[in-house]
């Protein structure tokens, strides 16, 4: 069965308002819950939308987002030690990605994920791993 992890962007435009990735990220989502695909994000991913929306000021659609998430059946990782050396090594090679995307790609690498699915064209320069773009998933 195919293993991808799951970028932030995926349950943000999913639960997000109307746009071009919309549609695909809600399905992405609905196959993950439908065990399709086995979906993986690390508890950065869940920093991540918190953060976005404590900044806009709309916890409330973030905790929805969150939530949501958390009970469509993906399977969450935890950033462990292992995991800062990979951190360390990726940011020292790629050092224009912010390190939020270095974090996802360091937890991919060192579970033994090599594709991700994200709306980040940051995902694209990381020659370690494979950016699947939502628009163009099945």
């Amino acid at each position: 069965m195919n293993r991808y992890f799951i970028d932030t962007t995926i349950p943000m435009y999913a639960g997000g308002k109307e746009s071009r990735f919309k549609k695909k990220c809600i399905k992405i989502l609905e196959d993950i819950a439908l065990n399709k695909i086995i979906g993986f994000v690390s508890t950065e991913v869940f920093q991540e939308i918190i953060y976005r929306f404590t900044y806009i000021k709309d916890l409330k659609k973030g905790y929805r987002i969150y939530d949501n998430l958390m009970n469509v059946g993906v399977e969450i990782l935890s950033v462990t030690s292992e995991n800062l050396l990979t951190i360390r090594n990726l940011s020292q090679k790629y050092k224009t990605i912010p390190p939020r995307d270095i974090f996802h790609a360091a937890v991919m690498l060192d579970n033994n994920i090599k594709k991700i699915i994200s709306a980040d064209k940051d995902f694209d320069k990381i020659k370690e791993i494979k950016k699947i773009d939502p628009l163009t998933y099945k």
